[in-house]
């Protein structure tokens, strides 16, 4: 598995000079303004960095350095693009997943999902099906779901199978928004070539409390490999408390910003130390209410 170990962002956006390491599964937890998205842009490696990234848009020095596994460290500057690691963003809209598209071959999930019936008809017959069951498994109302032709000519959609009547189906524009973002994601799971890092930005959006604790499974089974597939780094932006409890501590990366210069700290939980454990234990081990309270840094409402 090639995934980021650590990076450096030196002068790049409110991350003045911040390290942090990466888990396989890795999420980034802090209130709106803290930085999250900074982090996963920071990772859209085919655009280059240009000088509106920089620190107070002053371009001197402005890098972010990126270790992955087993490779050398490798410097993204303003002007540079490229890395040895393809890094997929995923802010997935379910308005764009709704509407029928025009038939054309794609094998990349698009940043908004809109070309996700091109995707799944581009898998093999033995990824569809993979990828059909474990949709049945999570959203357990459907019997099956396909692409088929619209009414529009050249256009096709997401078709899903009712479970207790086969013979009836309903469109995408009428499935709810988790179900199509669950749908989403296992796409991307499973689509050819594989990316070797996943960032996705509040996969919380839309989603019931019982899909959300699926889907951070869904994701930490992807960093081991899904059925056959390759293991995939995951790399999470999020401000949800209920996404934060079904995290492990050493999955948690904390994002608060200094009051007196708006620079970005990132830290992991201090799982060893006295006040950490008493706070786990106050809030009954719950890292979301924990967080909420203060009690972990990064308050929400503290950002500028």
């Amino acid at each position: 598995m090639v995934m980021i170990e650590s990076a450096h962002f030196q002068k790049y956006r409110a991350l003045r000079d911040v390290a942090v390491s990466f888990a396989p599964l890795t999420a980034f937890v802090g209130p709106n303004a803290s930085g999250k998205s900074s982090v996963l842009h920071a990772f859209a490696f085919a655009r280059p960095l240009e000088a509106s990234d920089a620190w107070r848009h002053e371009a001197t020095d402005t890098a972010v350095s990126v270790t992955p596994n087993g490779r050398q460290t490798f410097m993204r500057k303003i002007g540079s693009a490229g890395s040895p690691l393809k890094v997929q963003l995923l802010r997935l809209d379910p308005a764009r997943m709704k509407a029928p598209i025009a038939v054309v071959a794609a094998s990349s999930v698009a940043e908004d999902g809109s070309n996700l019936p091109n995707v799944y008809a581009s898998l093999s017959k033995q990824d569809r099906v993979a990828v059909a069951d474990q949709f049945r498994r999570l959203v357990p109302v459907f019997g099956d779901v396909d692409v088929r032709p619209s009414t529009h000519a050249g256009n096709h959609g997401f078709v899903f199978e009712d479970r207790w009547a086969t013979r009836v189906t309903y469109a995408a524009g009428d499935v709810s928004d988790g179900a199509l973002l669950v749908l989403g994601y296992l796409i991307a799971a499973f689509q050819h070539p594989p990316a070797d890092v996943v960032a996705v930005e509040e996969p919380e959006r839309g989603l019931h409390p019982y899909l959300l604790e699926q889907l951070i499974a869904l994701f930490r089974k992807m960093t081991t490999g899904l059925g056959d597939r390759a293991p995939i780094q995951v790399i999470v932006a999020t401000h949800s408390p209920d996404v934060l409890d079904h995290l492990r501590p050493e999955e948690v990366r904390f994002m608060d910003r200094d009051a007196s210069d708006g620079s970005v700290s990132i830290t992991a939980p201090p799982t060893t130390s006295p006040e950490w454990e008493a706070a786990f234990r106050e809030y009954r081990e719950s890292m979301g209410e924990a967080w909420l309270s203060g009690a972990l840094g990064g308050v929400p409402g503290a950002g500028p």
